[in-house]
């Protein structure tokens, strides 16, 4: 082999490396960057879209309570709770789709989610003029609704409570104290409780 043979296979192998297509390995950091970028800004919005449709589902099954009791009211003229064996019967048989859901202890966190409370209450005196309907989400917010048939609290309320430690109130009072703020509370408004 010559020395001139070599200078020319070194060279033909330089332009061949230089010819090849491929990336550099800035431009693979690029493009590590942008993905990463990417992630940064979809994972946040995602998990965003994901607890709100959980809440979405906590607060249509409410609605779907809550039009089962009035048309209960209206047959009987009195509303019926999950926590009686008889009325949990009752409640199941007039919507059998949330039947297996309903439970006859207050949910206490988000570990009992899939559990519709119902509550019963008093209004102007008598029993089972009032009902309350709470439910914890899977994002673990918990919402109710309630309704009074008659005397000055008559009417539809709306309930949230997105604090770090969400509760359910603890009864099912005839009016319940309205005192909304941003993590929660009793409102007339359907849309500022969040539904």
């Amino acid at each position: 082999m010559e020395i001139g043979e070599v200078g020319e296979n070194n060279l033909g192998f330089r332009s061949r490396r230089f010819d090849e297509d491929g990336f550099t390995l800035i431009e693979l950091m690029v493009v590590v960057l942008v993905i990463g970028i990417l992630m940064a800004i979809a994972i946040p919005t995602y998990l965003g879209a994901q607890n709100t449709s959980e809440n979405r589902a906590a607060q249509s099954d409410l609605h779907v309570v809550l039009t089962t009791e009035l048309s209960y009211f209206s047959a009987h003229g009195v509303y019926v709770s999950s926590a009686s064996g008889a009325d949990r019967t009752a409640l199941s048989a007039a919507e059998p789709a949330l039947a297996s859901r309903f439970t006859s202890t207050v949910p206490t966190a988000p570990a009992t989610v899939n559990g519709i409370y119902v509550e019963t209450g008093s209004a102007n005196g008598n029993p089972n003029q009032a009902v309350c309907a709470f439910e914890f989400s899977s994002s673990g917010d918990v919402f109710g609704i309630e309704s009074v048939s008659s005397g000055s609290g008559e009417g539809t309320y709306f309930y949230s409570n997105l604090s770090g430690s969400p509760s359910i109130p603890a009864s099912c009072t005839s009016s319940p104290s309205l005192t909304m703020s941003s993590s929660g509370g009793w409102s007339t408004s359907a849309s500022a409780a969040g539904f």
